[in-house]
């Protein structure tokens, strides 16, 4: 498990900056102290109490409420950051996540979705504190596991991470003889929804959740956009048209017509709405290896799904539905929640050529 993950590079930028989305979870029910305006309390370090290796044979099931398993348990050392104990564990046979106890710098704090190496805006680095990153709640990289296994759907929708959270404080209780002062939480996309549905059913978990990108209407997420995918991309033989073999030759013309876009090649396209590539440049030739291109189904599907979700009769992107069909704030051009909820994608200052095209298909509204 790499902490170094998509979860560990938004940490430190939305922590510190105070994230989206700032749930304090705690204000009506906790005890403790609350923290300062600027910086946060200075909290004192607290040392190791056992030894890391020992936490392997630690016993939490009665903590945890579920079968829990420590696979590895070892200091890492790589003089990149501070020193900290490694503690791996999965849950019920079902969520797996890496735990990162300081050995030397502790000050008595607990963060979900963080890692070494990385600083909030005020400086502090977050080698003072425990910090957790997972791996999946079971998934296994495979969204098909979770089909008729109504186990997996609960542990996959809420209660998975729970148990985590669970785990991770009896562990940090065991190494250091007291718990986390104040624990957050703070991440994004599908780790985001889970900051919010802690913040819903588990609220005694965290102090506070930061919640990047949340998709929490996960009816049009999965039921329209993931639909649409695959709908697309499926011919009438069942089968995939676009093929992951044939990836590598899309995304070279895409970089071919759009990196430079901005003044620099680096293998990048730093403004990928206003990226318009010409498929036809890829599109097999008369004798050509069909290895080496796309055919026009092909070529089609990665069009269309470029395009974005669009209805039936307007071929208007879904996500300009007026907003008196999908309730929302109201946006300059009237556009419903969905358009809403990608504003941490589309840059205000700059409107994607897009958001322009939604301007033009918005049917007439109040």
């Amino acid at each position: 498990m790499n902490v170094r993950s998509v979860l560990g590079r938004c940490a430190a930028g939305l922590l510190g900056a105070g994230a989206l989305l700032l749930v304090s979870a705690q204000a009506a029910h906790s005890h403790k102290a609350p923290a300062q305006a600027h910086g946060g309390l200075n909290l004192a370090v607290v040392a190791p109490a056992i030894d890391c290796a020992s936490l392997q044979a630690a016993d939490i099931n009665k903590a945890v409420g579920a079968s829990t398993q420590i696979t590895a348990a070892a200091v890492v050392d790589d003089h990149k950051v501070s020193a900290y104990c490694s503690v791996k564990v999965v849950i019920d046979n079902y969520a797996r996540f890496e735990l990162h106890l300081p050995t030397t710098a502790w000050t008595q704090r607990l963060l979900f979705g963080g890692g070494p190496g990385a600083q909030t805006s005020s400086g502090m680095s977050l080698d003072q504190f425990a910090t957790v990153s997972w791996d999946d709640l079971g998934r296994r990289q495979n969204e098909d596991v979770l089909a008729n296994d109504y186990r997996g759907e609960v542990n996959a929708g809420y209660r998975g991470m729970h148990l985590q959270v669970l785990a991770a404080k009896a562990l940090i209780t065991k190494f250091y003889g007291r718990g986390p002062r104040f624990s957050y939480f703070n991440a994004c996309s599908n780790p985001g929804r889970e900051s919010m549905i802690e913040a819903e059913r588990f609220p005694e978990d965290f102090d506070g959740t930061g919640a990047g990108c949340p998709p929490i209407n996960t009816t049009v997420n999965n039921g329209m956009f993931a639909a649409w995918n695959v709908m697309t991309n499926t011919g009438p033989d069942g089968q995939p048209i676009l093929t992951l073999d044939k990836l590598p030759i899309l995304h070279k013309a895409v970089l071919d017509q759009c990196d430079a876009a901005d003044g620099v090649t680096d293998g990048i396209v730093s403004d990928p709405y206003g990226c318009h590539p010409k498929l036809a440049v890829i599109a097999c030739k008369p004798g050509q290896d069909p290895a080496t291109c796309l055919s026009p189904a092909q070529i089609h599907v990665a069009e269309v799904l470029y395009r974005m979700t669009v209805t039936a009769n307007t071929s208007c992107p879904v996500a300009c539905c007026p907003a008196r069909n999908w309730p929302g704030p109201p946006t300059s051009f009237r556009a419903g929640a969905l358009v809403v909820r990608t504003k941490c994608v589309f840059r205000p200052q700059r409107p994607s050529a897009r958001i322009i095209r939604c301007r033009r298909c918005r049917t007439p509204g109040p």
